[in-house]
C-alpha cells in the first residue's frame, strides 16, 4: 500500500512538471505571436 501511494505521488509530481513546462511554452509562444501582430 505504501509503495503504491509513493509511486502515485511520483506520477502526480511528474504530471505537474509536464503541465508547468507546457504552460510556460504556451505563454512564450503567445507572447511571440502577439509581438508579431503588433
Amino acid at each position: 500500500m505504501d509503495e503504491r501511494s509513493r509511486s502515485k505521488q511520483k506520477h502526480i509530481t511528474h504530471f505537474r512538471s509536464i503541465c508547468l513546462c507546457a504552460l510556460s511554452t504556451y505563454t512564450v509562444q503567445k507572447k511571440t505571436t502577439n509581438n508579431n501582430i503588433t
